[in-house]
């Protein structure tokens, strides 16, 4: 059995997503993480979330 480092792993992984369509995107600090959760779950959704519904969601992941 062959072993690989992490990175590898890591860099197999994003290759595989990368040729299913999937795009790579920076996420420097919590504010993006959000900001991109929300427009992930607003895309499968086919809906916009008010601050408030997304507040919600939020207290149900947190509680969770």
């Amino acid at each position: 059995m062959t072993t690989q480092s992490e990175q590898a792993l890591e860099n197999n992984l994003i290759a595989q997503l990368q040729k299913m369509g999937y795009e790579k995107v920076d996420i420097p600090d919590e504010n993006a993480l959000l900001a991109n959760l929300r427009a992930t779950l607003a895309k499968h959704n086919n809906a916009t979330f008010s601050d408030v519904e997304f507040k919600q969601v939020m207290n149900y992941l947190n509680k969770s």
